[in-house]
């Protein structure tokens, strides 16, 4: 059923663009449409690889309290105290989080329901495994938000979300890296850091002080089990799908730049370049600090999507509107396979993602 409603919503979306772009009050729909499908999607998700160990962390919160960030670890207890289930916690959680991804592509693209059929293809399924992680994402939009749009005190206010949103997943301090690019005017500045970035995190890893100021923050558990991570198979197929993750923004950025001249010379403008360049280094921070980095690139897709279909929007032609989204497509396609490239995984994550869910196994049932 849900295989059957992706595909419905997705068409629906498309029409959106084909036929009724203007419609204000098809739009709205499409965006309700599109909230509800990802809510349920979410909401009742169970039998996915990653999302069983979301309801175990709940259901047995005090095995990994220890080693858990103090702000999830906040979350879980508040929902043991209301005595609530894990079913009603993550479709409280879910519905937030789907509201403010919602929020976010709103806000901050002409064809909002577009950016969120673009996510429905690629990485919604992936996306929606990172239980942790989503729980951050509504701070971590709002701090993207205040950044990208200048809003008052925006500093101050991008700061102290993304330290709320560190609290729930460590990971998301990398965010406080864009704060001070987004000052920076030369791309080239920004290439530079990053390559001496790159250099100076793969030679730490070899430097016993440096990880032992890593595990003073983290603790030594949290860092045993990151450090462990790095030992996973598959790095190299990881590696490659962050690259090509990366890659797929800057081909659709000189694609448009440069094939359909449209104008990227803003402050805004820069700052998504500078902060697809700094995604980089993602690469050493997977090789030796934790393959949950490699999520950051795929967390950002959201926002780039923002960025990308308000760029396609400026082009006049709908043919070449239609164009560009079909090659957006494909390099979406190519990181599809690329996450689901082997029948394990897949088994894993992809078929009972859409096969297990609870909501319609009761309805169904």
């Amino acid at each position: 059923m849900l295989y059957f409603l992706w595909g419905v919503v997705f068409i629906g979306t498309a029409l959106y663009e084909i036929q009724v772009g203007k419609s204000n009050r098809y739009k709205k729909f499409v965006l309700t449409i599109l909230f509800i499908y990802m809510w349920i999607l979410l909401g009742w998700s169970k039998g996915a690889y990653d999302v069983d160990i979301g309801i175990s962390r709940y259901i047995n919160y005090e095995n990994y309290q220890s080693y858990t960030e103090i702000g999830y670890t906040f979350l879980v207890m508040l929902g043991h105290r209301l005595e609530i289930g894990y079913r009603i916690f993550f479709v409280i959680c879910s519905f937030v989080e789907i509201f403010f991804m919602v929020w976010f592509a709103e806000r901050n693209s002409t064809k909002s329901p577009i950016v969120l059929g673009l996510f429905l293809l690629y990485p919604s399924v992936v996306y929606f495994q990172y239980i942790r992680n989503l729980a951050a994402i509504p701070f971590v939009l709002i701090a993207m938000d205040s950044l990208l749009n200048k809003r008052k005190k925006y500093i101050a206010k991008y700061i102290i979300f993304i330290l709320i949103a560190s609290t729930i997943h460590f990971s998301t301090l990398f965010f406080l890296l864009y704060l001070p690019i987004s000052f920076c005017k030369k791309k080239k500045t920004v290439a530079l850091a990053t390559i001496i970035g790159c250099i100076v995190l793969q030679v730490g890893a070899a430097i016993s002080t440096f990880n032992n100021f890593v595990s003073q923050y983290l603790g030594d558990t949290k860092t045993d089990i990151l450090m462990r991570s790095t030992d996973a198979s598959g790095n190299f197929g990881r590696i490659f799908a962050v690259v090509f993750c990366i890659m797929t923004f800057f081909g659709m950025y000189f694609l448009l730049k440069y094939v359909y001249k449209i104008k990227m010379n803003n402050d805004k403008d820069n700052l998504f370049f500078n902060i697809n360049l700094l995604s980089f280094i993602c690469i050493p921070l997977t090789l030796n600090y934790g393959v949950g980095f490699a999520r950051i690139p795929t967390l950002l897709l959201l926002v780039n999507y923002t960025f990308l279909v308000s760029k396609i929007s400026m082009i006049e032609s709908q043919k070449k509107r239609l164009l560009m989204y079909c090659i957006l497509g494909i390099f979406l396609l190519g990181l599809f396979i690329l996450a689901f490239r082997n029948i394990e995984y897949r088994n894993l994550v992809l078929y009972p993602f859409f096969e297990q869910n609870e909501l319609i196994e009761w309805l169904f049932n």
